[in-house]
């Protein structure tokens, strides 16, 4: 019973996820000096909508795998999910002093496909651009993936299949640039190496320190929270 306990607290922490997402929203608006990271290779890469499937399936990605690691190996569960914490928190710092934009085409079909990306555009504005969270999320993943040496082929496989599939989707439905991706691969790689220097208390230690930080947001229940070492 005790062992379940524990396994429900740290599982408990992939709640930061969504937490973040709340300052993302708040940043993901115009206020004011906008900037264009658009190349020409971005030009060149043709509007598909088709994409919108790898991309509206990012969330159900990252909490599939995210089970998977902690099923299969809870030291690269922790410094994942530490790595999407740090990354997101660094793209959000960026947010605030440096707001770039992608233009958006018009989307006219009456179909399903067109109807999503429409949706799509309805709830997320074309702030908040650089780096991207759907990329420095994913890769993460990735990385987790190339990190769990006893990992299942299928799931490795598949694993990584929906990392590119998730990325060209961000470029393919004009989301993000090619500068977005890059920087984002670039800091999902420099954090996870930065989480490796620590030991697994002290990442547990950083994602229950951050689930206490953000659970004393107005509204949201508080608690205390212990650490103990795995067993």
């Amino acid at each position: 019973m005790k062992q379940r306990l524990h396994d429900l607290r740290h599982l408990s922490y992939m709640i930061i996820l969504p937490l973040l997402h709340l300052v993302y929203r708040m940043l993901n608006h115009d206020r004011g000096e906008v900037y264009s990271l658009v190349t020409g290779f971005d030009r060149l890469i043709p509007f598909n909508k088709y994409f919108i499937l790898p991309y509206m399936l990012w969330s159900l990605f990252i909490f599939t795998m995210m089970l998977y690691f902690f099923a299969k190996n809870r030291k690269v569960y922790f410094k994942v999910l530490l790595t999407m914490i740090i990354s997101l928190l660094i793209n959000y710092l960026i947010y605030s002093v440096f707001q770039t934009t992608v233009p958006r085409p018009a989307v006219l079909g009456a179909d399903f496909w067109s109807g999503a990306v429409r949706f799509l555009y309805f709830i997320d504005n074309p702030y908040n651009c650089f780096p991207s969270g759907h990329v420095v999320t994913s890769f993460a993943v990735m990385y987790g993936i190339y990190r769990t040496s006893d990992i299942d082929k299928r799931v490795a496989f598949l694993g990584k299949s929906a990392v590119i599939l998730i990325t060209l989707s961000t470029l393919f439905l004009k989301q993000h640039t090619i500068l977005d991706v890059l920087a984002s691969i670039l800091l999902a790689y420099i954090v996870m190496t930065f989480v490796e220097l620590y030991n697994l208390n002290e990442i547990r230690g950083w994602a229950g320190r951050v689930l206490v930080l953000l659970s004393t947001r107005p509204g949201l229940k508080t608690r205390e929270n212990k650490y103990e070492n795995l067993s």
